[in-house]
């Protein structure tokens, strides 16, 4: 399944209501690394249907919504705690 990066970007009071948006749709498929950085594990393809379902793109939005959503390409590297390398292993 496709990797997609979910950065939330904002006010407090959005950022929450994202969070919550991802955890309803994707459950156990994301996974918050920290600062309002997620992996995301999806049968979607395209970041914009990622940013659609999280609330960042499309309706429904806030005016004041910002975020960005980045595919990941299955190539990675550097240094995480085990639960992050254990968690992409496992979506794959």
């Amino acid at each position: 399944m496709p990797l997609f990066g979910v950065l939330l970007i904002g006010k407090e009071e959005v950022r929450e209501e994202l969070r919550g948006r991802i955890s309803d749709k994707y459950k156990e498929k994301a996974l918050h690394v920290g600062n309002d950085f997620y992996i995301v594990s999806t049968e979607e393809t395209l970041a914009r249907e990622v940013a659609k379902t999280v609330g960042i793109y499309g309706e429904p939005q806030r005016e004041d919504t910002l975020g960005t959503i980045f595919r990941l390409n299955g190539s990675y590297a550097g240094l995480a705690p085990g639960n992050v390398w254990d968690w992409i292993e496992k979506t794959k």
